[in-house]
């Protein structure tokens, strides 16, 4: 009785809660619960076009290509190469368009407002095109075409909704309760579709898809204008931030974010996995035979996924998300194992799927919150926000692996006779040697997938660390042009003052919670002070000299460059400092060779306020509009000129401006102690 009584009040209170904080977030929180429902329930708009867009794959599992249109694995494989090097020209396109997004609408939202429309288009066209009168070679190159012309649209789709919660909330576990709670609703989309298909009809035929694809996509369009328009993008940088990422620069910084490469590495390395995903169809919907039993089955197995998309976040937050990674691909491997000493049996196989799939469910949310904290790590160490170049750039080295990888699972497929003769796999001898070294091989892949993430040591605190300094950082930034607010300013100076007092306390060092506590503190404090260093000091000298001289960048020493290499290289700091040292080197000479091309009349400060003003030109006419535009190319060309060919000169002036800025520590701290008497 007593279970109910609280289960009763704990209900009460958090529909209470709901009510209270239903357009206002709660305090110290960035998203309220009616944002949370429109991210969540247009998240499940924009699964239903994910969904069906998804089963129409250039692999031996698409039931769509394969088995409806019948294009052979190997066939499929050579297809998957061409699209493959293709996209690696268009995600590094994806990715400086994301990140130099300068839009109203934020970074993410003008994709999922754009993109959904043609994404839908082209999936539905390729359903439809009248292969019954094409010969097999029309056919795969009406497929290869249109193919390529979705994937050019869907990545910018699917990316746009992944990217959106990494920026709605600088806060890390905020940001893992709003994955966990859309990912349970938006999963109502693939929920729907998958057990719906061989209702409507069989899997290998194409009339099946010509009736859900207009049907599923229509009504994913309409709901998904809900995230869209019902959310707001947030990130911690001062308020006058402005993305400028050259491709080049963007693809330095990226490669040497350590994170970045644990993460992808993981996911490259488990290529071998591919083929367990054709299992499941190949298993009860050939081995079977029974086409309502198939879509039951597909009903429960979508299931499997909400316990762990529902303890998923609190898993983490309690235990990290690096143990919960390990321990989701550990049981998918061990569950895999287990398939290998039952795989004729329908029951514990598909037993085996299920706990595999509930494990395999903790990804939904672990993943995406380690790579928002990958993309905050990156604006630590460099001042840049590049979620778009770390996505986009995954996937364009994952296309280059995968040129050297795909092959993999076709020949083994054909090795065991299976081209395009999928009829074959109802007979359940031939079909059985195949599900077997699927197995085998998954196993491998995700053994090999483990490895990468053994090295992951962005810890909670450690991120937690990295927020604060970000949040100093905004701080002096927006203090500088007067756009600071009072609850930001009263926020961050109270973590601060909470910082010295840790650090005034003695502790014990035996004691691990005192350790990360004060070391903690001691990051904050090195934040607040660093440009007392020496080190800082001389690095200031030397921009103070550049920013009185900018035309010194035309004349370039080629002995700069020799002493930066001659530099110590011994610890870690040396070596840290020599790559700085040659980097600015190499800076330096780059502007020597870029301004007499770009400014043959001599090189001339542009007035960014110019950039500003071009935004700011009304667009309430045709006339106007185009006007805006010519007027923003222009001024945006014009410091884009400038910003490439006097890079050394443009990054000291902001290293000054953010020393000016610390310098009025003491007047933010008065304010403070003003606001707070004021209350």
């Amino acid at each position: 009785m007593n279970k109910l009584r609280n289960l009763w009040s704990f209900c009460t209170a958090k529909l209470k809660s709901v009510k209270t904080y239903w357009n206002e977030p709660e305090k110290k929180k960035y998203i309220p619960y009616k944002e949370l429902a429109a991210y969540s329930v247009g998240g499940a708009g924009v699964y239903f076009i994910l969904s069906l867009v998804g089963m129409i794959a250039l692999n031996a599992g698409s039931m769509i290509v394969g088995a409806s249109i019948g294009i052979k694995a190997i066939d499929l494989q050579t297809m998957n190469v061409v699209s493959t090097l293709i996209g690696l020209v268009t995600a590094p396109m994806r990715a400086m368009l994301f990140d130099n997004t300068r839009n109203r609408m934020g970074k993410f939202r003008p994709y999922l407002l754009y993109m959904g429309f043609p994404t839908a288009f082209f999936g539905t066209l390729l359903v439809y095109l009248p292969y019954d009168t094409m010969t097999y070679q029309e056919k795969a190159v009406w497929v290869f075409v249109v193919f390529t012309l979705l994937q050019f649209f869907s990545p910018f789709y699917s990316a746009a909704y992944a990217g959106l919660v990494q920026v709605m909330s600088p806060n890390s576990q905020e940001r893992a309760w709003v994955i966990e709670i859309s990912s349970i609703i938006y999963s109502f989309a693939p929920t729907v579709v998958n057990p719906v298909l061989p209702l409507i009809g069989p899997l290998e035929s194409l009339h099946t898809y010509r009736i859900a694809f207009p049907l599923f996509c229509t009504l994913g369009l309409g709901v998904s204008m809900l995230c869209v328009f019902g959310t707001r993008e947030r990130i911690i940088v001062p308020k006058r931030y402005v993305s400028k990422v050259g491709f080049w620069d963007g693809l330095r910084k990226v490669a040497r974010n350590k994170y970045f490469w644990i993460i992808n590495s993981s996911s490259w390395l488990g290529f071998l996995a591919g083929g367990y995903g054709y299992l499941f169809q190949w298993i009860f919907y050939y081995g079977m035979n029974n086409p309502a039993l198939y879509a039951l089955m597909v009903v429960i197995r979508g299931e499997a996924s909400t316990p762990g998309m529902l303890l998923g976040a609190p898993l983490a937050n309690k235990f990290g998300k690096k143990r919960i990674c390990l321990l989701s691909l550990t049981v998918q491997t061990a569950c895999m194992a287990l398939m290998l000493a039952c795989y004729k049996s329908y029951i514990l196989v598909f037993l085996m799927m299920f706990i595999k799939d509930m494990f395999s469910a903790l990804s939904i949310i672990y993943l995406p919150a380690m790579k928002a904290d990958v993309m905050d790590y990156q604006q630590y160490k460099t001042g840049d926000r590049l979620e778009g170049f770390i996505e986009q750039t995954g996937v364009l080295m994952g296309n280059g692996i995968t040129l050297a990888t795909g092959y993999a699972i076709p020949f083994i497929l054909k090795s065991y006779g299976l081209t395009n003769n999928y009829d074959s796999l109802f007979d359940a001898d031939f079909r059985n040697p195949i599900v077997y070294a699927m197995l085998i091989y998954g196993v491998i892949g995700t053994i090999l997938s483990i490895i990468p993430f053994l090295f992951y040591d962005l810890s909670e605190e450690k991120r937690a660390n990295m927020i604060k300094v970000l949040k100093i950082r905004a701080l002096f930034a927006d203090y500088s042009h007067n756009e600071l607010s009072d609850e930001m300013l009263v926020d961050t100076v109270e973590a601060i003052h909470e910082a010295q007092a840790v650090l005034e306390k003695p502790f014990d060092e035996k004691d691990k919670a005192a350790v990360a506590a004060h070391t903690a503190a001691q990051l904050t404090l090195d934040e607040l002070h660093k440009f007392e260093t020496p080190q800082l000091q001389e690095i200031l000298r030397r921009a103070e000299e550049l920013a009185a001289n900018v035309q010194s960048l035309c004349h370039y020493d080629p002995a700069m460059l020799k002493q930066a290499k001659a530099l110590p290289r011994q610890t870690k700091k040396e070596r840290r400092l020599r790559r700085e040292e040659i980097a600015y080197a190499k800076a330096w000479r780059r502007s020597s060779v870029l301004i007499p091309r770009y400014f043959p009349d001599g090189l001339v400060i542009p007035d960014a306020s110019c950039v500003d003003e071009a935004y700011a030109l009304p667009e309430n006419t045709r006339a106007e509009k185009k006007a805006k535009k010519v007027a923003t190319r222009l001024a945006l060309r014009k410091m884009k000129l400038f910003e490439a060919a006097a890079k050394p000169y443009t990054e000291a002036c902001r290293l000054l401006e953010q020393r000016d800025a610390y310098a009025a520590w003491p007047k933010i701290e008065a304010r403070c102690a003003e606001l707070q008497s004021a209350q």
